[in-house]
């Protein structure tokens, strides 16, 4: 045990120690405010506190609305319906700190409150506006459409409601939060959207709305309609989409069963009139013929059609195979035939320089008179080897073309050549491919030229293409350019084949060579896009709403803080922009059709031109797109390469002028009305940020300008560097001196609280008062976080339970107790301990204690008894006027200090005390539940959440603090109401608690006990 000489040594020390400390900190500080730090004196502060934030602002929904101000000081806050100034207004915020709320009953409508702070050096500032509109009322649907018969496949969609709202549709009936498809146009009271249900039959769509308070429908209101198209056609000539001379079936195909055998006619274009084709069959399918004469020219033909089905219903389009090609114009036989003497063969080649060709017949004869019944081979270009020949013998020549009609021209001039197999030849030519395997070869040469062809008319025709969206969309993907590409490839691969002829390969060599060319033609082959199919488009002029704008803006700026005035000022020049901006939407849907087998693609292109004149310098535009049109960033392929701001995705151009400026990039595709959801808006880069000031120097920096704080003359080099000063130093040696102390307090100076008072021969312990640390230690502070609109923990009251346990302990030694309970100023003593006691274990002014009370303790030979059961009740009841003020802290401390008393009253008085003293338990545990619900959002346990959740519940019933309009009450509906809507945001739960479900409700049974036994 210390003896209490070494106590006064060590007081004498640490006050010694202390005084030091004071002294050279008060030093360092005034030399830093002479350098600058001026604001940071109390004394010299002349600045009024500043209102960061204040909500609500627009719509709520919340009743009682909860007004709510962070301020960047501890202040005192007034709020008036008028704008006045703060010693003239007449409402005052509930506490003095930085965080200040209020609670209002208030009925549905628009309202305008005037707010000033004043700190504690009456620094007042200007009154401040915050302007909101309450609604409490769920939105209706009156009207809706459409409904009955419809005969078009393209409909929209609409209603209208009693109030401006969000309008969202499902197949389904859900709720409102789970329906993925919102209205294209919506935000006020008329709504409309564009949908393609498919084809005939009975539709039904349910729509709910939400307002701009947050309110939601929880009643769909159906649409239902039926769908009954015009009949249309699809038109095929045997399977051929060029034509030349002779005569052709025609199969007529219809998308319902018609009332009568329809009519087919065709015409040309350099002809006047319409032919018509007879047609038998009935129901979907009919059949015709036609002839196509003799012409010396290429003509295009155009099919038209009329029909009425079942219904009644006459249709006249024809979706496939409306016009068709007629070429009955022979081509021109080759010139310039060339025949070579080449190793064991003949190499026949030719010049032609016409039209595109399809490919070219070579016809071989022993005699003269080479005519079209010496049929040889088919070659794809203008060189032939021809190696199934005699050496010595005498062949004969010619050559047609037959064009992609297949049309045959007529042939070539003759040539004749005695066969000759060369003796002098390399060593590589003598290395020649056996007769046995040169025709897989020769054939693989014919399936690549072949191949070649059909890339050359896919070239031609895409290139030909006069429909404006697939000529954009040929452009997007450079389809021609890798037609062009694969066509060279093509080429390369025909140069490897025929360089195989000349090789002495085996069978097993040349298959693996085969295989492995044939490989990379597969490859090539099926890169290209051989037809480009337009599924669906639409333009439309983008709907701007506020709410797109502001969610845009809250994205931006979440990691930024900024007052409420300069968010406010950046919110009005955004919304500005967007007013004048023109976003004009070209939205299609397209299916690429490949090469190969049955290989296509399909893709959602979105092309937005946005238009801005007089756009501010640090504009740029941002493209908002809901998840469930695309899930994330790294699935767009954008024309312009953006700056990804969020994966979910948000994407950034900051272009150097908004007149015409083209956003485009494709996804996978979806329907074109998910794609209406996306959203283009303007934005402008904000001047300040949490991360970094701007710039000080610019006036016009009006975001710099108005976030406060205190700027210092610490050296700083011109390159950056840290430059150590005088006054630094000395800040170096404070800080010492204070941890110093410090770690002596700790290790040292603490060690008195373990020695106990001698009373007369008797030990006093006061060290037994029972409660829970798990619930009292852990008990915080809580304030508001407007950036991300949750409850945050504030200053921790840590050290409230030593200070409270001992508090008798330390007025027992500071005041000696006689053994005789009568020595007179016992009673006196004792009254001076709790009070010093009182201001230890709580962090509040005295003028907020409660007045001295006569508690008499009265010495007995195993406790203290404390008498007077009326002044620990005036302790629970200042402890509750806290508690339901939000002075959690306070409230504590009192707790605490009920405890150390409670335990050394009578077992009957402690009865009658006891469901009080458990009452302000149970509001302090329902503080620690909150925290521990926070905890769960924080880990997206949806789980512990919701069983957190109906334990705070019951404590709020249990303590019947659901209707009372007391700070506490407004702060435990926000709490509620802030857990269960992340819970809904969590999902369904794998396991549902019902009402009567026992949640292991918490009790105040350890407390129970103590205050019973």
């Amino acid at each position: 045990m210390k003896t209490r000489t070494d106590s006064k040594l060590s007081n004498s020390c640490s006050k010694l120690l202390l005084a030091l400390a004071l002294i050279m900190a008060i030093f360092v500080f005034g030399l830093v405010g002479q350098a600058g730090f001026a604001s940071a004196d109390p004394v010299n502060d002349t600045n009024p506190p500043g209102i960061l934030t204040m909500s609500p602002i627009g719509y709520t929904n919340i009743h009682p609305v909860v007004i709510e101000l962070e301020t960047d000081e501890e202040a005192a806050c007034k709020y008036d319906t008028s704008e006045l100034y703060f010693d003239d207004m007449e409402f005052n915020f509930d506490n003095y700190n930085t965080t200040h709320t209020v609670a209002l009953d208030l009925e549905d409508e628009s309202y305008t409150y005037y707010v000033a702070c004043q700190d504690v050096y009456d620094n007042t500032g200007l009154p401040e506006s915050l302007s909101f509109i309450l609604d409490t009322g769920i939105p209706e649907v009156v009207q809706a459409g459409p409904s009955g018969v419809l005969n078009d496949r393209a409909v929209e969609m609409w209603v209208t409601t009693n109030e401006d709202a969000v309008c969202k549709y499902a197949t389904t009936d859900l709720a409102y939060d789970n329906m993925q498809n919102t209205f294209s146009q919506t935000g006020e009271q008329d709504h409309a959207h564009d949908i393609a249900p498919g084809g005939q039959g009975a539709y039904s769509y349910y729509v709910r709305c939400q307002d701009l308070a947050g309110n939601q429908m929880q009643i769909s209101s159906p649409i239902e309609f039926s769908i009954n198209l015009e009949p249309v056609a699809m038109v095929s000539i045997d399977g051929q989409d060029v034509l030349r001379a002779g005569t052709y079936e025609v199969t007529l195909t219809t998308s319902e069963e018609m009332d009568e055998i329809p009519l087919l006619q065709y015409n040309f274009n350099d002809e006047v009139g319409l032919k018509t084709v007879s047609l038998t069959g009935s129901g979907t399918t009919f059949n015709g013929y036609m002839i196509i004469p003799k012409n010396n020219k290429d003509r295009i033909g155009t099919f038209y059609f009329t029909g009425t089905d079942v219904d009644g219903l006459q249709g006249t389009e024809i979706i496939s195979g409306k016009l068709f090609l007629v070429d009955t114009k022979d081509p021109p036989p080759p010139a310039s035939l060339k025949l070579e003497n080449y190793a064991n063969g003949v190499k026949i080649s030719w010049y032609y320089d016409d039209e595109p060709k399809g490919y070219f017949n070579v016809y071989r004869s022993r005699a003269a008179s080479v005519g079209y019944t010496h049929y040889l081979d088919r070659s794809s270009s203008d060189v032939f080897y021809d190696t199934g020949v005699e050496d010595g013998q005498s062949y004969y020549y010619r050559i047609s073309a037959v064009d992609k009609a297949g049309n045959e021209g007529d042939l070539s001039g003759e040539r004749f050549i005695v066969v000759d197999y060369q003796d002098e030849i390399s060593e590589k030519e003598e290395q020649k491919l056996s007769t046995k395997l040169s025709g897989s070869v020769n054939s693989k040469i014919k399936e690549v030229e072949s191949a070649i062809l059909d890339l050359q008319a896919v070239n031609l025709e895409l290139s030909n293409s006069i429909n404006p969206t697939i000529i954009n969309i040929i452009d997007y993907f450079d389809l021609l350019e890798n037609a062009k590409s694969a066509e060279n490839s093509l080429d390369q691969i025909v140069i490897q084949l025929e360089s195989l002829l000349l090789m002495d390969l085996t069978e097993s060599d040349l298959n693996a060579r085969l295989a492995k060319i044939d490989n990379n033609f597969l490859i090539i082959r099926s890169s290209v896009v051989h037809t480009v199919k337009i599924v669906e488009e639409t333009e439309l002029t983008q709907l701007t709403h506020d709410s797109d704008i502001y969610g845009a803006t809250t994205e931006i700026l979440k990691d930024i803080s900024l007052v409420s005035t300069v968010r406010a000022d950046y919110d009005s020049k955004v919304k500005s922009l967007n007013d004048n901006a023109l976003v004009n939407v070209r939205l299609t849907n397209v299916k690429l059709e490949f090469f190969g087998a049955d290989k296509s693609e399909e893709w959602s292109i979105i092309h937005k031109t946005v238009n801005l004149d007089d756009a501010p310098a640090n504009a740029f535009v941002i493209e908002v797109i809901p998840k469930e049109v695309v899930a994330s960033a790294s699935d767009i392929t954008a024309m312009n390469p953006p700056v990804v701001i969020k994966q979910d995705p948000i994407l950034k151009w900051s272009p150097a002028s908004l007149q015409n400026y083209e956003i485009k990039y494709h996804i996978k595709q979806v329907n074109l009305n998910s794609l209406k959801t996306t959203k283009t808006i303007v934005l402008m880069e904000p001047s300040s940020s949490s991360d970094g000031p701007g710039d000080p120097d610019d006036p016009n920096d009006s975001l710099n300008n108005s976030i406060t704080g205190m700027v210092g003359n610490v050296n700083i080099r011109e390159e950056g560097g840290f430059e150590f000063n005088f006054s630094f130093i000395l800040l170096l040696l404070a800080v010492v001196c204070v941890l110093g102390l410090a770690v002596y307090y700790v290790f040292f100076l603490n060690t008195e609280e373990e020695y106990e008072e001698d009373v007369a021969g008797e030990s006093v312990s006061h060290n037994n008062a029972h409660y829970n640390p798990a619930h009292h230690n852990s008990h915080r502070f809580w304030k508001r976080d407007r950036a991300r609109n949750r409850i945050l923990p504030s200053e921790p009251i840590a050290g409230y339970s030593r200070n409270a346990q001992s508090f008798v302990r330390r007025s027992v030694r500071r005041e000696r107790i006689p053994r005789d309970r009568s020595v007179p100023g016992m009673q006196q003593g004792v009254q001076q301990g709790v009070q010093q006691g009182m201001q230890q274990g709580s962090m509040f002014m005295a003028k907020d204690m409660p007045k001295q009370k006569n508690v008499n303790i009265i010495q007995d030979s195993q406790r203290m008894l404390v008498s007077g059961s009326q002044e620990v009740l005036s302790l629970l009841n200042e402890g509750h006027k806290m508690i339901d003020n939000l002075e959690f802290g306070k409230a504590h401390s009192f707790y605490l200090t009920v405890l150390d008393l409670h335990n050394y009253l009578g077992a009957h008085t402690k009865q009658g005390l006891g469901d009080n003293v458990n009452r302000l338990y149970s509001k302090l545990l329902l503080f620690t539940k909150i925290k521990q619900a926070h905890a769960c959002v924080d880990s997206s346990d949806k789980e512990e959440l919701h069983r957190v959740l109906y334990q705070i519940d019951s404590l709020s019933k249990m303590l019947d603090i659901s209707y009372d309009q007391s700070p506490l009450s407004g702060y435990i509906y926000r709490a509620k109401t802030y857990f269960n809507d992340n819970l809904k945001n969590m999902g369904n739960l794998s396991h549902q608690y019902s009402a009567t479900e026992p949640v292991d409700t918490p009790k105040s049974e350890p407390i129970t006990k103590d205050i019973n036994s």
